[in-house]
């Protein structure tokens, strides 16, 4: 909860002091602009060690990019993202004996185009996407985890994403991340897949271009 808090005054706070004017972003040519990230609804499918198949809902996650406008409404991204699955909307513990996780670590690159309030796009990912389960005793106070098993594929995948803009600098979207080679010991076809719900905030980093230099 601590550290969701601290994320969200610092959004806010560097909203305030970077927000763009009340009309659409312009997506300028040559413009960046710092891409903090919330995939705060998560549903990965992961198929650990390529023994057996397993999917969850659940919440929370971060993430940070950079974008770089190349032209006017057309844009590169690159970005890292953590998304997770926590069992509720916000950060809690709960005890119990059997605990399983599923998580994913991704970095991505992709091309964007800017349609009125509506941006998409389309790029590739690598992506460390991990399966966990553990058991403790919730009678023990203090002492470790009894037994736990974890599986990670490190794979290659394309990524897909939608967002709409909602405010200055506020965006709600969709991305859509299949990943289908696995390149940690041998090299092999896997499938695997998250779908992230995301609230978004674009915070342009340079001055408004003259439009002269367009």
């Amino acid at each position: 909860m601590k550290k969701t808090t601290i994320l969200l005054a610092f959004v806010f706070a560097s909203t305030v002091s970077f927000a763009q004017n009340k009309e659409l972003i312009p997506f300028e040519k040559r413009n960046i602009r710092l891409d903090l990230k919330l995939p705060h609804i998560n549903y990965p499918s992961v198929s650990p060690n390529g023994e057996f198949r397993d999917a969850k809902i659940g919440f929370n996650g971060y993430g940070i990019g950079l974008e770089y406008s190349y032209k006017t409404k057309k844009f590169l991204e690159t970005g890292l993202s953590i998304a997770l699955t926590f069992e509720l909307p916000f950060p809690a513990h709960i005890d119990r004996e059997y605990n399983k996780a599923i998580g994913s670590y991704y970095l991505s690159m992709t091309d964007n185009f800017v349609l009125d309030r509506f941006t998409i796009g389309y790029g590739m990912n690598y992506s460390s996407n991990n399966w966990s389960e553990w058991y403790r005793d919730i009678d023990t106070i203090g002492l470790p985890t009894r037994e736990g098993t974890l599986y990670t594929n490190k794979t290659l995948g394309i990524t897909l994403n939608s967002y709409y803009r909602m405010g200055k600098s506020l965006h709600m979207g969709m991305i859509y991340r299949p990943t289908f080679l696995k390149v940690n010991g041998s090299v092999e076809f896997i499938h695997e897949h998250l779908i992230s719900f995301e609230l978004n905030w674009r915070i342009r980093l340079t001055k408004k271009q003259n439009s002269n230099n367009q």
